[in-house]
């Protein structure tokens, strides 16, 4: 009776009070956080979009989330000098939300906050090249937004596959040391 008992404990104690494996718990939590910072961010993007001082850039590139449309991707409109300088401007207030994003990140997975770096790293790199370019058109950022955008998509869905099958090992992993206590239970109960 006693060895029963201790089983039933041993069940009780190995599933707590649900039958939740940590890797779960780890995959609802990060579902709940990247919804959270998807929204919390979108909110910071839309507010520095939404001043009239960057009106310029906001009706000729494709920045309020959408993809460019046809008109955006031919527009021979020059990029001028002080569109560029309006640019940085409005480049700099979004780095304030991206720190934040950053942030947010590592306490996900370092992997992601590493991905989002060199993200990063592209985009600084493209907008460089825009703002040193002699003459460059609202079309060609376009294009280079659109090029962008769809090769962080990639890499995004190529993280979240990777952190999806790292946590389901996981929690196969956690279910499989159950049911070998469970199973020395049964033994040593036998």
């Amino acid at each position: 009776m006693i060895k029963f008992i201790l089983f039933l404990f041993s069940l009780v104690i190995l599933n707590g009070c649900s039958t939740s494996t940590l890797a779960q718990k780890e995959f609802r939590n990060t579902h709940t956080e990247m919804l959270k910072i998807t929204k919390e961010f979108q909110t910071c993007y839309t507010k520095i979009a939404r001043n009239n001082k960057y009106h310029v850039l906001v009706d000729n590139l494709a920045i309020k989330g959408v993809r460019a449309d046809i008109s955006l991707l031919s527009s021979n409109k020059e990029f001028t000098r002080e569109d560029k300088s309006l640019f940085l401007d409005f480049y700099a207030e979004h780095q304030v939300c991206d720190q934040k994003k950053l942030n947010h990140y590592g306490k996900i997975d370092g992997s992601l906050q590493l991905l989002f770096i060199k993200q990063q790293q592209v985009r600084d790199k493209t907008f460089l090249a825009w703002i040193e370019a002699p003459t460059i058109t609202y079309g060609h950022l376009n294009k280079d937004l659109e090029n962008l955008r769809e090769e962080e998509r990639e890499q995004n869905i190529n993280w979240g596959n990777n952190y999806t099958h790292k946590l389901d090992y996981q929690h196969r992993q956690e279910l499989a040391k159950k049911q070998r206590i469970i199973d020395e239970f049964k033994t040593s109960a036998g």
